[in-house]
């Protein structure tokens, strides 16, 4: 998927919709949809860098050329290199935004890098990029009637040419595609770091003496795989006070989906607290969550529309792996 690249740097211009498809792709397989950004557009780097080589190419074959046509065919494909020169700056600028934004701690802080990365692009890439499309229309028109009346060599190169184009553009879009729905498929890991969630929670060790006071006066056991706390075991105590083994819940936060299991609060920082947007670093910054802030994401305020479902298949799942882990051990 090629980014969106537009407006003015200093433009403000509003978040995506938090109820547009691109803003719920992102809201509900944030990494995923970094991985295909940030390899769209390498690929988009590779295909425009042959298509431009290409048709630099045909400009010094047919550079001796003055028939008629050739000119003005030539002179067209001069300014569709010309105007491809400064686009690797802002490819490279855009693929940087996007790695950022894969590496961001949480899945929050990835959805809400990616929004900002498609609601302040650059705008003298969006106008370089609207100038290809215009390019590669115009002169499809153009060599179709030359064809038509008086073909020449050059204009059965650039036929090829503008049939290679549309061929890059469509091939783009469907590895792009079919990329996300391997991911989506695959056991790709989406939850947080290691290091995240030993910040955001705290690991305790059982003890029938003091649980009441450091785990609250609930039942003793875990909500996943409903089993008892035993004397010594490793629990695990979220933010939003509810507790699980440290062995079942660890393999959802870390693997799955950072939130809780029962009220589905945030495990990890859930705000961007640095620059608003990285097109305008001098603008103001959201104030810092405290340590213990496990409100929702800004993005959707609640849990995803549709993660509900799949989560509780995905928690059933980390029970079940979990109980085969004792049942070995036994």
């Amino acid at each position: 998927m090629r980014p969106i690249l537009g407006a003015a740097p200093g433009a403000a211009r509003p978040m995506e919709p938090a109820d547009s498809p691109m803003a719920e792709m992102f809201t509900l397989f944030p990494h995923e949809s970094a991985v295909v950004m940030q390899r769209g557009i390498e690929l988009g780097i590779i295909c425009s860098c042959l298509l431009v080589l290409h048709c630099s190419t045909l400009v010094l074959q047919f550079w001796p050329s003055d028939q008629y046509p050739d000119v003005i065919l030539r002179n067209f494909c001069i300014a569709r290199i010309v105007c491809a020169v400064p686009r690797p700056y802002f490819w490279f600028r855009t693929r940087k935004l996007f790695v950022e934004a894969r590496y961001q701690p949480t899945p929050q802080l990835v959805t809400q890098r990616l929004l900002d990365i498609y609601a302040h692009p650059f705008g003298v890439e969006r106008g370089l990029l609207l100038f290809y499309y215009g390019w590669l229309a115009c002169i499809t028109v153009i060599v179709c009637i030359m064809r038509l009346e008086a073909e020449t060599v050059l204009g059965l190169h650039l036929w090829r040419h503008c049939l290679l184009n549309f061929i890059s553009i469509v091939l783009h879009r469907i590895l792009c595609v079919l990329l996300f729905y391997y991911l989506m498929q695959s056991d790709f890991k989406r939850g947080i770091p290691p290091d995240v969630l030993e910040k955001y929670s705290k690991r305790l060790s059982f003890t029938r003496d003091t649980s009441k006071q450091r785990l609250g006066d609930g039942d003793m056991e875990c909500s996943i795989c409903f089993g008892a706390y035993i004397e010594g075991e490793e629990i695990r105590k979220l933010h939003c006070t509810h507790h699980f083994h440290q062995r079942c819940v660890d393999v959802w936060l870390l693997g799955h989906q950072n939130r809780c299991p029962l009220c589905l609060f945030v495990v990890g920082p859930a705000q961007i607290t640095g620059p608003r947007h990285h097109m305008n670093p001098q603008a103001g910054q959201n104030p810092p969550a405290p340590a213990g802030d496990l409100r929702p994401p800004i993005v959707g305020q609640a849990a995803p529309r549709h993660g509900a479902g799949r989560a509780a298949g995905q928690l059933e799942s980390c029970a079940d792996d979990v109980s085969a882990d004792d049942a070995m051990v036994e």
